[in-house]
Formats: C-alpha cells, sequence, structure tokens
C-alpha cells in the first residue's frame, strides 16, 4: 500500500464532506455529525484527520482521538474515537494503516477503542496491532478494546 497523508481538521474544515462520507459508512448510532463533530473540535475534545493517499485529492478515510495529555488532562489513557475507511478503499489495508498511525503517535500510554462486536474487520485490525478485549457491558453496542504501551504489533504498514 502508498503511504496515506494524515491532514489535521480544524474548524475550517469541510463538515459537509464529513457529513456525507460518513452517513454513507456509519450506524445512526455511531455517528457523530458534522456539527458535533465541530463541537468536539471547538471545545478540544477531540482530534481528527482526514486520510489520504498522496497522489488523490479525496480523503480514503478519516480517524479521531480522544488523547487526555494533548489536552492537559491529567488521564494517561487515549481512546480512538473513530476511524472510518470511506466506499471502495474498504479491504485494501487503509484501516490497519490508520490504527498504526494512530498507534506510532499515541500508543506510548494506553489507548482504548470501541468496537461493535459485529464489525468483524475492525476487530482483526485492532486485534492485529495488539488491542485485546477489555470489556463488553451487557446492552451496549460495542465491546471496548485496549492496546496497553508495551504491546507489540504483530503487523506494519
Amino acid at each position: 500500500m502508498s503511504e496515506l497523508v494524515f491532514e489535521q481538521m480544524d474548524l475550517g474544515a469541510d463538515f459537509a464532506k464529513y457529513d456525507q462520507l460518513a452517513r454513507a459508512e456509519m450506524r445512526d448510532n455511531d455517528l457523530v455529525d458534522g456539527r458535533e463533530l465541530r463541537q468536539l473540535l471547538a471545545e478540544r475534545a477531540i482530534c481528527a484527520w482526514w486520510v489520504r493517499r498522496p497522489e488523490q485529492s479525496e480523503p480514503v478515510g478519516w480517524c479521531s482521538i480522544m488523547d487526555p495529555p494533548i489536552f492537559g488532562w491529567e488521564n494517561k489513557t487515549a481512546h480512538i474515537f473513530g476511524v472510518i475507511v470511506f466506499g471502495s478503499e474498504k479491504g485494501k489495508g487503509i484501516g490497519s494503516a490508520i490504527i498504526r498511525w494512530l498507534v506510532d503517535q499515541f500508543g506510548a500510554r494506553s489507548l482504548t477503542a470501541a468496537i461493535a462486536p459485529t464489525n468483524l474487520a475492525s476487530e482483526r485490525a485492532f486485534r492485529s496491532m495488539g488491542f485485546v478485549v477489555m470489556a463488553t457491558e451487557e446492552g451496549e453496542p460495542w465491546r471496548t478494546w485496549r492496546r496497553h504501551p508495551t504491546s507489540e504489533s504483530s503487523s506494519s504498514i
């Protein structure tokens, strides 16, 4: 796979484009719409990135993280808030590449992610990067996964 470019989103980002792309890929109960995403960025609650191939202007994916140390919070665990691979780009290793990038950027501390048990591709990708199921809440539509800083991934980009 070719290298990916991660372009950090700010308050001037194209939230309509995010809405269009995210709505096509996410279930309604998992969706953070463009208005909510803009608010989270304004509150500095998350950091988010468009993911592109260097030779393309259109994004192939999107990711975000809630990383307390970025914001001066004491918590040492960062939470992967979202990883989306758009449309025809699925199945090409982009999701795993995005997770690897997040691990490389933020993996010096524990990382968590909430994944729907029906999302087998995401579970495989996170498992390959050293994440393990930490908790399954009864009645919740996801499982919590964790990667400790000492975890080694078994794959590379």
